[in-house]
């Protein structure tokens, strides 16, 4: 009994995805992010940036019916967010200069989307619309340190050890947006925007009461093919 449900998952996708055709395509662009911080009062909470980092990865897409389709994918994407340490700023003449430490941390992920996608009709031109959640694992991590003063100077890098138990590896997301397709040839061309929301905190702290939550836009191009 307890296999009947993926018996009749399998019964009843078995015709859709039979008859389907399916699509795979790459996509690569940017992606800018920054994080909310909770747990901490207003003036307490540092001064903090966004960061805008790369991100590409590849995706299928498997109809389902009446323009919806389901697009499972694997990508890489950088998260991270600029914290100001300090700030002096002084005068160069009659010229105000800022100057500062900043740090920057920043987490590598491969993240596998689960979106559903809804396609306007079936012409050279197609919009389409997406949503879903997103599961992403940090794999690699590291805190880069910035001087500025008129221009800026590379200060260094330190890694994070992610294995610690402060730092919370697995994160979940929810991503939503839009995008259009023009048919060129055998192959699709696309271009689309995203917004992304974590939806669990980057860190495990259950003694101070200090979480982060990562958000952010996407903007990529692509192309895809049918099979």
């Amino acid at each position: 009994m307890k296999h009947l449900p993926v018996l009749l998952f399998a019964l009843f996708a078995a015709p859709i995805v039979s008859h389907a055709q399916i699509s795979m395509g790459v996509h690569a662009g940017i992606h800018t992010n920054k994080v909310l911080i909770r747990g901490i009062a207003d003036e307490w909470k540092p001064k903090h940036q966004s960061l805008t980092t790369f991100q590409g990865g590849v995706y299928f897409d498997i109809p389902i019916q009446n323009g919806f389709s389901f697009q499972p994918g694997l990508m890489y994407l950088e998260k991270g967010f600029r914290v100001s340490l300090s700030t002096d700023d002084f005068q160069l003449g009659d010229i105000p200069v800022a100057a500062g430490v900043e740090a920057i941390p920043r987490l590598q992920y491969l993240e596998a989307p689960l979106l559903v996608t809804y396609t306007y009709g079936e012409g050279i031109v197609q919009p389409y619309v997406f949503a879903g959640p997103q599961i992403g694992y940090a794999v690699d991590g590291y805190m880069d340190f910035k001087a500025r003063a008129i221009l800026t100077f590379d200060l260094g890098r330190e890694d994070l050890d992610l294995k610690d138990d402060i730092y919370n590896r697995w994160g979940v997301s929810g991503v939503a947006g839009l995008g259009l397709r023009l048919q060129t040839g055998p192959a699709m061309v696309f271009f689309q925007g995203s917004y992304q929301q974590g939806i669990t905190d980057m860190l495990n702290t259950p003694i101070v009461d200090i979480r982060l939550y990562p958000y952010g836009f996407n903007l990529t191009s692509g192309i895809r093919y049918t099979f």
